[in-house]
């Protein structure tokens, strides 16, 4: 496995707590983790604008598509944005809305089959 300064990455991690899970398990995950990435990396999903300035502070690379066309109603200003590749962490305030493998591993490890907030909301 790859080794950053202190400690395994969060793919490799990932990656590795995937392979020892059982079968039935492991599809969930994969399931879940797959349409996540393909929703962030393909289709893209909206953030606050604070958020967008923050990734923009530790370079982290995305498109970013303007505002929202949709008629949610936000209460802050938000950027419609597509990621090029799932990040490994994201240090950031709000970790939490943006797609990383620490997010997944996280998942595993508290045993969270459905995968509720993780990217997006669990619609089945």
């Amino acid at each position: 496995m790859k080794r950053s300064k202190k400690f395994i990455v969060w793919k490799a991690y990932t990656n590795f707590l995937l392979q020892i899970l059982p079968k039935k398990t492991r599809d969930i995950y994969l399931k879940k983790f797959n349409s996540s990435k393909n929703y962030w990396l393909n289709k893209g999903g909206s953030l606050p604008l604070d958020v967008v300035e923050e990734l923009k502070n530790f370079d982290v690379s995305f498109v970013d598509l303007g505002k929202p066309n949709n008629n949610r109603k936000y209460k802050t200003e938000y950027y419609w944005i597509k990621f090029y590749d799932c990040l490994d962490e994201v240090p950031v305030k709000h970790f939490r809305l943006i797609p990383s493998y620490k997010r997944m591993c996280i998942k595993i490890l508290k045993n969270e089959t459905s995968c509720r907030y993780i990217f997006f909301s669990n619609k089945g």
